[in-house]
């Protein structure tokens, strides 16, 4: 049994799971605590560190898979796996949210233009 190569990420409500093999003969179970995957010689069982929403949770294939999992609790999860050492699985910083990052972008939607105040030259001068 070969492993394959897993990456994850997550924001608030979802979790992201990547496993990093072209698609090809597959069997996937998605239960509320575990993702099981097999493809030829490889081989996961994923027990998951929170349950999911397996109803509301799915998998797409492209060039690899692509797990989209619904936590049951909205609350940051501060790894994948129950048992952290049971696969090497690395995070995905591309689609990596945190909730700092989202309170940012709340924050810059809710500041107002200040270029209005400074008039049309810009700064005013100090001297």
């Amino acid at each position: 049994m070969k492993i394959p190569t897993i990456q994850w990420a997550q924001n608030n409500d979802t979790i992201y799971i990547d496993i990093l093999l072209i698609p090809n003969k597959y069997e996937i179970n998605i239960n509320e605590q575990t993702i099981t995957f097999k493809q030829g010689d490889y081989e996961c069982n994923l027990e998951l560190h929170q349950k999911i929403d397996n109803t509301l949770s799915n998998y797409k294939t492209n060039r690899n898979f692509e797990f989209t999992l619904k936590k049951l609790e909205n609350i940051e999860w501060n790894q994948l796996l129950k048992d952290k050492n049971q696969y090497h699985v690395s995070v995905n910083w591309n689609k990596y949210s945190t909730s700092d990052e989202d309170d940012t972008d709340i924050i810059n939607e809710r500041m107002p233009d200040m270029s209005s105040l400074m008039g049309e030259g810009g700064m005013p001068d100090m001297s």
